[in-house]
């Protein structure tokens, strides 16, 4: 029998919670170097030598699907499918001040990178690990049960971040894992892997899918950036799949934003041929938030409220939202003041993954964890 442990944090001062980050960071526990490259990666081996995905054939992808064996979430019910509507919105006018953490059931997240709500089940997330994992993603269910995994059968280099939304190329939810890491910024190309999202709490029965040039599902877009290769760690997709924005890890100076727009003209030659590469185009720049100390305003995920008006911004120091004038409008970045919406939390040192909730009420997160099992965080309204 599983054991669930759940517990609600108080949500500390601004003043205690700034000093208590400064603690960390003049201790290094969030263990970065200099590049901001993580010091307790994987024991797995880790290929970071440059790559030209031009050069390679454009491999065949298995999309298999398993089930991990024991107690299912009671409230995870064919009943909770949810269809693909996207678009709405429960945005919380003010969050709480108390953190819910459910423990995870199993420690296979140790280095937690992403983190996505489902959009077809009220009651689930994705997440996935960092460098040196398999490529693979994670159903969790809002109750911290490990529910079962997804493994794509391709290398990938450095899986950063994750987000649901439209497919671009079948008309129901996909899952979309951004390949975009990059910490010494020499990476040519950088890889999208799009997927139609399964229902879960549900029993899981493998399958085998191929690329969509091949007749099947998943689809892998390479893509370049706009002035170079930089450090992302975060990413957000358009909740219709049109476009993908990208933002850069720095500090010290502006961060970079690009986006990749996935015009039909363009996802129907990229389907054709393998060695088609998009551009990513740089859009905008502007000050990341957070407490200006080593690595503390270096951005690690971002995630779109469901009609594109909200956006989330974490970074080392704290978790800030942006609200904007008009659906997507990431122009306003620069000149927008964002609000602070959570100081850390203390209680994830190493915090790279966040996402909205259920049609974009309230905020789920989770740390890093090399030595244990870490929580699932939720903030949710103040009205609930």
């Amino acid at each position: 029998m599983m054991i669930r442990k759940s517990r609600a944090y108080g949500k500390p001062s601004a003043g205690i919670a700034y000093f208590g980050l400064l603690a960390i960071f003049n201790g290094c526990l969030l263990a970065c170097d200099d590049q901001g490259e993580d010091l307790n990666t994987f024991d797995l081996s880790v290929d970071m030598s440059v790559r030209n995905d031009a050069d390679m054939e454009q491999p065949s992808l298995d999309l298999t699907i398993s089930a991990d064996q024991g107690e299912q979430s009671g409230n995870m019910q064919a009943g909770d499918m949810a269809g693909t509507e996207l678009a709405v919105n429960q945005i919380c006018e003010v969050y709480t001040t108390s953190l819910e953490a459910y423990t995870l059931s199993e420690h296979r997240l140790p280095e937690a990178s992403g983190l996505a709500f489902s959009q077809i089940s009220a009651h689930s997330l994705w997440s996935h690990n960092d460098s040196g994992d398999q490529t693979r993603v994670f159903a969790l269910s809002d109750q911290g049960q490990v529910l079962g995994e997804m493994v794509i059968d391709d290398q990938s280099q450095d899986l950063e971040d994750i987000d649901v939304a439209r497919c671009p190329h079948l008309d129901r939810s996909c899952l979309w894992l951004g390949d975009v890491g990059d910490n010494q910024a020499h990476r040519d190309y950088l890889s999208l892997y799009i997927f139609p999202e399964p229902p879960t709490g549900l029993t899981f029965d493998p399958i085998n899918k191929h690329l969509l040039t091949t007749g099947g599902d998943v689809l892998k877009i390479s893509f370049r950036l706009e002035d170079g290769p930089a450090d992302i760690e975060a990413l957000s997709v358009h909740h219709e799949g049109q476009s993908v924005w990208l933002f850069e890890k720095i500090q010290g100076q502006a961060s970079r934003v690009w986006q990749l727009q996935l015009s039909a003209s363009e996802l129907e030659q990229a389907y054709q041929s393998s060695e088609y590469r998009l551009q990513a185009r740089l859009v905008t720049e502007f000050q990341a938030p957070g407490i200006p100390v080593e690595h503390g305003q270096k951005i690690t995920a971002t995630d779109l409220s469901p009609q594109g008006d909200h956006l989330l911004v974490r970074v080392y120091t704290g978790i800030y939202e942006y609200d904007f004038t008009r659906p997507y409008a990431f122009d306003e970045l620069p000149t927008t003041e964002p609000n602070l919406v959570l100081l850390g939390p203390l209680s994830e040192p190493q915090g790279e993954a966040l996402s909205y909730g259920w049609q974009g009420r309230g905020i789920w997160s989770i740390s890093e964890s090399q030595q244990a099992v870490q929580d699932l965080h939720y903030l949710g309204c103040e009205s609930d």
